[in-house]
């Protein structure tokens, strides 16, 4: 019903953090859990929705203790789940587990992988968000199944169920009509209510009048009467959940909207008046809020996430405003990546203590924000702190800001020396730096800020970080922790009304305060949760996390918190690991502004070194690896490789005491060695601010050259410089610098710089052409036609107007502002065709994926894609409007090859309209048709079943490819089922045991088959069908229902069938029969019938009904010395006796009566042409390591094999083939896997130059998927 409401809308929100749970060898180990000490969950694709409800659960203490008293003579066991007859309760048993491992496992985030898989979710139905309100009844009832017959089955009922009545009275007589029902949440709708107590008066107390012409009917008074109608509260559950129904439908727009007005909730809610007069005393009807489940975005998309109460005290606590900063740096380099924190004072602290002089202009601060945070300030921080140049003027303390200078600096710190044309007023007059004490600077090592900027009701500033990081906290309140006899601050929450969001993977600490802002807007409340206030908790469950929890499970969690603080060590260790590239000085000369090697074949030497040691032992480290290369006064400096050459940097020798890891050094980093003086005799500039720029010089013919420069020499000393590169005179030479783009090339002037200013001043950069000419010769000017071809470009056009073997084509030049009707004309004025019928259109011919629709003359020449190496052709006919499509058909006829046929159509037409107009174009008649999309292949995809939609709401688009199909579009709700017969299945070994009247009927199925009886296929038992009629079915219909309908089909009413229980109804995969419908009463809906599906029926010798545990399979023996298979036999398995490979391995053995030691089986896959041999599977659980979820154990049910009806399986003797027992393949197999390789090759072609030139194109929203939960019978 709500289709994809809770997608998430592209680029609406920030990506869906996922959390990378382990390390492969030589990956990252997962991340530590955060300050808060509360564990997230990790997202695996769109299950926001989920992990909110999962978080809600696991801190409602009532249900997650109920849940940890389950023990295994209730639940099971997981290792036992794959045995025969085996009652494991296994969504139970997960979430045990899982709420285990997040209140115990030392990581950030958990994975809830077991648990979705215990679902029965195999078919990436993580990636489809669905409503949480939904989940809550889905997975409630999922839950109350699966602990049918233990201990715990009233756990739902006792905690979530209550009871509401539904009550006419009639207003003559009094009597009082009632249907009771009972509920898992109430549902409460926000429009036109203002809070929840109005909603609850509204929709619990109020009682509508039914008078006049909706009058009630009153069995006592046997007459139409007034009446009063409402529903009453009668009985409350211990947690009461209210699901406020935030969409609406817009009948005038047609479409869905989010209610976004305020509506308002109380954090205690007493529901006295809202309830019958019951014995229940008042405490039981006072509840307090702690769970709110909140949803931001629209009615098209949106996230969920949970503010939540600590109750039990489980996590850490600390004010929003107070938090740590986290400096996340790269655990390789230690070079920082990005910086969290709550409060935008730390953040800028920590952005200028970084800084060289603790200053910068307010720009470069926003500019730095955004980088070290991955958001901007106003995405952040401007809804609660206004913008950024506001807030730094408010300012008082540490963060100074001058609005003259528009300079932002510490308290303290020095400005940088300004021109004075930058300002007009003079600092020293200005009082910047107020006396507020001194600020300890934040180093990589992790000192501290003392900071106690509060900033509530913010959102952390975070970035997706990837690859391994390390966290270094900095405290902004050690000083008040430090102090155990201070008083607790006014702000600290009270123990136990503690909240936390939890956003999936991040859990961080809220205010109450800050729950009031989803009143209303896009990010808004949906979901409430209430506990009874009198409910009181135990001493010991007070801020014990392990209380209650399985001996078994803790022990397990336990050994692999040790084996995660054992990665993280060894990880530590090969991280921490650097080399570095030691270049010494004698090697070097100083040239053209840079650093070049003496020698083209000079080589480094590479130093390894733990980067956790000091600048000291990494000095007596170069002096090991250099040896006499080394000079008595060791300087190092770090060392670039610019395009003009090497450049020295920073000094990195200078403090010995430091941390190499303070230093950023990173892996590969180039330090160049020496005594900090001379190279080659003479002294080289250092730093940053005399990098050698490098620059093409353009003189003569033009003739060129490159080199370095560097930025701090002056202009005049340039000037001298090409001079003497070039011969030209000084007082002759004149300079242009070439500006704008390769397309639209220009020259600005230098001759009037200021000589005295430096190249960094006038904006020099690296790759800057710069004309020198000689004023005395003119014929030495260097044209811009040199330089540049400018915004012109060719694109190759094919005239098909007439029709001649000789292939006419035109090289066309245009400009990218030029439109696609400009670019026709021109084309017809080449070609001489100003006659050309309905004025000719253009379109592009792809070489590989052939001719494309055409194309639209109203865009430019650049938004049709046609800036790259393309070949146009020009033909007769009009070119498609604004609001006009092409499409291409393929009309279906089995008689004849039909073309496909282009047609041009409104983007409004209906899908109906459409039909009729492919189907008049293909020359057909009737109504009997439907259309069916293709993907980008070819190949077919959805049905458009929707004759009312328009086109352009179908997600049909310009250059689709559909398919024109016979068969009229059944009735909604209704089926349309192609039915297949085939042959009646037999054992060959035993056929001559046949009795007469099944054998009589064997014999006319084959004939209707098969009117020709000399078929001897191996395979004939499968590939000979007949397709004998259709039937329209209602999706509700029964098996049963099928099953009796099918009998009265012409070609099943000559047999002499006596019931229906001798069908057998399969569906059809693959052109085989497929799964076997199971059980009379199950609704086709139920089965996964759907319109796509095609039914297969076979007439078996007996009574038939299959159980779950019995598999029908085909089994063929290959003839030995031959690639070829004798006839297909029909097996039986009865899984009740064993799962296991080895099990199936006997009981093929037994069917075919051969020695289980002499025989090997694969299952066919027939779709890759491929055989997987069936063997016993070996254990992969490691040493000292339990494996999760299950026995080592292997199941033929489960991967590799996933043994269902109508697998084939190959058998070989050891004496047929004892050479090369793995090779199962026929000749079909090997030709197959060949053609499914070209046609994979040919695929991936199309999809790389599809892409290159029309790029992915908008992304279609993904089709509606219902939430299902499966659950085993436990009945």
């Amino acid at each position: 019903m709500l289709g994809n409401l809770f997608e998430e809308e592209k680029g609406a929100f920030e990506s869906l953090e996922t959390t990378p749970f382990t390390s492969e060898k030589g990956g990252a180990p997962r991340t530590p859990r955060s300050q808060c000490n509360l564990a997230g969950i990790a997202n695996q694709g769109a299950t926001c929705y989920l992990n909110s409800l999962l978080q809600t659960l696991l801190l409602t203490p009532e249900f997650r203790e109920s849940l940890f008293q389950l023990r295994e003579t209730d639940l099971g066991c997981l290792e036992d789940k794959d045995k025969p007859g085996a009652k494991v309760r296994v969504i139970p048993l997960q979430l045990q587990r899982l709420f285990a491992r997040l209140l115990l496992l030392d990581q950030q985030s958990v994975s809830t992988a077991d648990l979705t898989e215990s679902f029965g979710w195999t078919n990436n139905e993580q990636f489809q968000q669905h409503d949480v309100q939904e989940l809550n009844r889905i997975l409630f009832s999922a839950i109350e199944d699966s602990l049918v017959g233990t201990s715990g089955q009233s756990l739902i009922q006792r905690l979530y169920h209550g009871n509401i009545v539904n009550q006419i009275i009639c207003q003559e007589c009094g009597k009082i009509s009632e249907r009771r029902e009972d509920f898992l949440d109430l549902t409460l709708s926000v429009s036109g209510m203002d809070s929840l107590e109005t909603a609850l008066d509204c929709f619990y107390c109020n009682m509508e009048v039914m008078d006049g012409k909706n009058q009630y009917r009153c069995d006592r008074c046997q007459k139409l009467v007034d009446a009063k109608k409402g529903a009453k509260i009668r009985n409350l559950p211990q947690v009461l959940t209210i699901s406020l129904l935030r969409f609406s439908y817009d009948f005038q727009k047609m479409q869905r909207y989010k209610e976004t007005g305020k509506f308002t909730f109380p954090m205690e809610l007493n529901m006295k008046p809202y309830v019958e007069k019951t014995s229940e005393s008042d405490d039981d009807l006072q509840y307090e809020l702690f769970s709110v489940v909140i949803h931001r975005g629209g009615a098209y998309g949106g996230h969920y996430h949970a503010y939540i109460r600590d109750i039990d005290n489980l996590g850490h606590w600390v004010h929003p405003g107070k938090v740590d900063v986290e400096i996340v740096s790269k655990r390789k380099t230690g070079a920082v990546e990005l910086i969290k924190t709550n409060s935008p004072a730390e953040l800028i602290e920590i952005i200028l203590q970084k800084h060289p002089n603790q200053a910068m202009p307010v720009d470069q601060l926003g500019s730095e924000i955004s980088k070290q945070t991955g958001v901007t300030w106003n995405k952040r921080f401007k809804k609660n702190n206004g913008t950024l140049t506001k807030y730094l003027s408010k300012r008082k303390g540490q963060i100074v800001y001058n609005p003259d200078s528009r300079w932002v600096m510490l308290a303290g710190s020095e400005p940088p020396s300004t021109d004075s044309t930058t300002t007009g007023t003079d600092s020293s007059s200005v009082s910047l730096f107020p006396d507020t004490g001194s600020v300890s600077s934040v180093t990589d090592t992790g000192s501290a800020s003392s900071v106690t900027e509060e900033a509530a009701g913010t959102d952390l500033a975070v970035a997706d970080v990837s690859g391994s990081h390390d966290t270094t906290s900095v405290q902004s309140g050690d000083k008040e922790n430090r102090n155990p006899h201070k008083p607790p601050s006014p702000e600290s929450a009270p123990v136990g009304y503690r909240w936390f969001n939890f956003d999936d993977s991040r859990v961080s600490p809220i205010t109450v305060k800050e729950i009031e802002n989803h009143f209303s807007g896009r990010e808004s409340a949906y979901m409430l949760f209430y506990r009874r206030k009198q409910k009181s908790r135990t001493q010991e469950a007070d801020g014990n996390p392990g209380y209650q929890i399985p001996d078994n499970i803790l022990a397990d969690i336990l050994l692999e918190n040790d084996n995660l603080a054992k990665d993280r060590q060894e990880y530590d260790m090969k991280v921490n690991t650097i080399t570095v590239q030691l270049h010494f000085e004698p090697h070097y000369h100083y040239k053209e502004g840079a650093l070049k090697l003496s020698h083209p074949s000079g080589k480094f030497s590479e130093l390894t070194i733990d980067r956790r040691k000091s600048v000291a032992d990494l000095l007596v480290s170069v002096r090991e690896v250099g040896g006499n290369l080394v000079p008595d006064k060791l300087t190092l400096h770090r060392m670039r490789d610019l395009p003009a050459g090497f450049h020295l940097y920073d000094c990195v020798s200078d403090e010995p005491e430091k941390l190499i890891s303070s230093l950023n050094i990173d892996n590969n980093a180039k330090l160049f060695v020496w005594d900090g003086e001379l190279v080659g005799g003479g002294s080289i500039p250092t730093g940053p601010e005399c990098e050698p720029i490098y620059l093409t010089i353009v003189y003569g013919n033009p003739s060129q050259f490159s080199c370095g420069f560097s930025k701090d020499i002056s202009f005049a000393a340039f000037k001298s410089s090409v001079c003497a590169l070039t011969g030209i005179q000084e007082s002759d030479l004149t300079l242009k610098k070439i500006v704008g783009s390769d397309l639209s090339p220009a020259f600005l002037s230098l001759n009037d710089e200021d000589v005295s200013l430096p190249l960094a001043v006038l904006s020099f950069q690296d790759g800057d052409h710069i004309v020198a000419e000689d004023k005395t010769k003119q014929n030495d000017a260097v044209a811009p036609a040199a330089v540049s071809r400018g915004n012109q470009f060719i694109v190759v056009v094919e005239n098909r107007c007439v029709q001649t073997q000789c292939r006419w084509t035109r090289q066309i030049e245009v400009t990218k502002d030029m439109t696609v009707s400009e670019l026709k004309a021109l084309t017809v004025s080449s070609f001489s065709e100003e006659g050309l019928l309905d004025g000719g259109r253009l379109r592009v011919d792809h070489p590989t994926i052939g001719l494309r629709p055409p194309l639209h003359e109203e865009q430019t020449v650049y938004e049709a894609g046609l800036l790259g190496d393309v070949c146009l052709v020009l033909e007769p006919g009009k070119a498609p409007d604004t609001n006009q499509i092409t499409l291409t058909f393929t009309p279906y006829d089995p008689k004849n090859d039909l073309h496909d046929i282009e047609l041009t159509v409104e983007k409004a037409d209906t899908v109906e309209g459409c039909l009729k107009n492919m189907v008049e174009r293909a020359g057909f008649t009737g109504d009997d048709w439907h259309l069916r999309k293709t993907n980008w292949c070819g190949e077919m995809a959805e049905v458009l079943d929707d004759l009312d939609l328009t086109l352009d709401k179908s997600l049909v688009s310009d250059g689709d490819h559909l398919l024109l199909l016979p068969g009229r579009l059944p009735p909604k709700g209704y089926l349309r089922l192609p039915i297949h017969l085939y042959p009646t299945p037999t054992n060959p070994r035993h056929s001559g045991d046949q009795p007469g009247m099944l054998a009589w009927i064997s014999a006319g199925i084959q004939g209707l088959l098969s009117p020709s009886a000399s078929t001897t296929s191996a395979n004939m038992a499968v590939s000979q069908t007949l397709q004998v009629g259709e039937v329209e079915i209602s999706k509700d219909a029964t098996l049963e229902d099928l099953k009796l309908q099918l009998m009265t089909l012409p070609a099943l009413t000559d047999m002499p069938v006596p019931t229906f229980e001798f069908l057998r109804v399969r569906l059809v995969t693959d052109h085989r029969p497929g799964q076997v419908l199971r059980g009379l009463t199950q609704t086709l809906r139920r089965l996964k019938v759907t319109s796509a599906s095609s039914i297969a029926v076979q007439i078996v010798p007996h009574e038939e009904n299959l159980g779950s545990n019995e598999i029908v399979i085909n089994i063929k023996q290959r003839l030995p010395g031959t690639q070829t298979y004798d006839v297909e036999q029909e097996f039986i398995w009865d899984v009740s006796h064993g799962v296991s490979p080895l099990d199936f391995k006997q009981a093929v053995a037994d069917f075919l009566a051969l020695p289980v030691e002499q025989i090997v089986i694969a299952k066919h896959i027939a779709r890759q042409f491929k055989w997987l041999v069936v063997q016993e599977q070996k254990p992969t659980n490691q040493k000292g390591k339990k494996k999760r979820g299950g026995a080592n154990k292997s199941s033929m049910r489960q991967a590799p094999y996933h043994i269902q009806d109508g697998d084939v399986f190959g058998v070989k003797t050891l004496q047929g083939d004892p050479d090369n027992m793995d090779d199962f393949s026929t000749e079909e197999d090997i030709l197959g896997r060949e053609e499914i390789q070209r046609a994979s090759d040919e695929k991936k072609k199309m999809r790389e130059e599809r892409k290159k030139a029309y790029g992915d194109g908008p992304a279609a929203r993904r089709p509606e998927v219902a939430l299902t939960i499966k659950v085993d019978s436990f009945t």
